[in-house]
């Protein structure tokens, strides 16, 4: 009696295993299809565009875009406005589009460093703010203005390996947070 549950139960186990393995198996799968080479290209330039001062929409793109690409994006006719052919928006750019009949103007600015970040955006070591020098883990106020006031000594940054001559900022720190900075 024994050995027929015992007998039992391991068929059910065996049952079940093979059941999580077919289960992984089939995602692993649908992961590959996923990833294929097939798949949609990634987004890696974002800008931001207010239009005539609603919320900054946030807008994705596989390359730098032009004007033209940008309020096409956010539903405004792109010939709106005339600008210097070849003109370009890096990955960070804010734009503010004001509206007035035919008349169009654009003030261009950057994303906060705190959206910089969780885009993966690098933020300007020489031109960050106090708040925006924050938003990278690790960095708390105080280091952050200790950064900004050895910026201010050396009139910017040359290197990025120039952080370590911070007060509080060693190697393991600097590995950590390097990346998220550019000059």
């Amino acid at each position: 009696m024994w050995s027929h549950r015992k007998a039992e139960g391991m068929r059910v186990g065996g049952l079940f295993l093979l059941l999580i393995l077919l289960s992984l198996n089939l995602q692993k799968r649908v992961f590959d299809l996923v990833r294929s080479e097939d798949s949609l290209p990634e987004e890696r330039v974002f800008v931001q565009v207010s239009v005539n001062g609603s919320r900054a929409d946030l807008y994705g793109f596989v390359e730098e875009p032009d004007l033209g690409a940008l309020l096409t994006r956010t539903g405004l006719h792109p010939g709106i406005h005339e600008e210097a052919p070849g003109t370009r928006y890096a990955s960070g750019t804010k734009l503010d589009v004001l509206i007035d009949g035919e008349k169009i103007q654009i003030s261009k600015s950057q994303m906060s460093g705190f959206q910089k970040v969780t885009l993966g955006i690098p933020i300007s070591l020489n031109k960050e703010s106090l708040e925006g020098l924050v938003a990278v883990p690790g960095i708390g106020p105080k280091l952050a203005a200790a950064i900004i006031q050895e910026r201010e000594k050396r009139g910017g940054f040359k290197a990025t390996a120039e952080l370590l001559s911070v007060q509080g900022l060693g190697p393991a720190l600097y590995a950590k947070i390097g990346r998220y900075f550019s000059l």
